[in-house]
């Protein structure tokens, strides 16, 4: 699947911010691969449902020590996190943690400790 940090359609919108009172670098997944537009706000019910990714395994470059991740999503269990496999590895680009979101609907975060 491809990845954008830009927003766009066709692709999954990740983005990460550093949560400094947790410890954490929350990394953000967007499904937009089956978008008809980008605009937020659908009155009339126009954008259909997003083609739901299954085991999306995702390699994400971080030169944090990551002892622990956990996926949440407002998709499934009502949002709670619950803690995901994770390898660490490094290669020519650096430093990184690797996982698997076992679906990606509309939105997954994953918090990484």
């Amino acid at each position: 699947h491809d990845t954008t940090r830009l927003g766009g359609k066709g692709a999954i919108w990740t983005f990460a911010k550093e949560n400094a009172e947790l410890g954490a670098e929350i990394v953000h997944f967007l499904n937009f691969e089956t978008i008809v537009t980008t605009d937020w706000s659908d009155p009339k019910g126009k954008q259909p449902a997003p083609t739901v990714i299954e085991k999306a395994v995702t390699r994400y470059y971080t030169d944090k020590e990551v002892n622990r991740a956990a996926v949440g999503s407002p998709d499934s269990c009502q949002g709670i996190l619950r803690d995901i496999p994770f390898t660490l590895g490094e290669d020519d680009s650096g430093r990184y943690v690797e996982f698997t979101m076992d679906t990606l609907e509309y939105w997954n975060m994953v918090v990484l400790f």
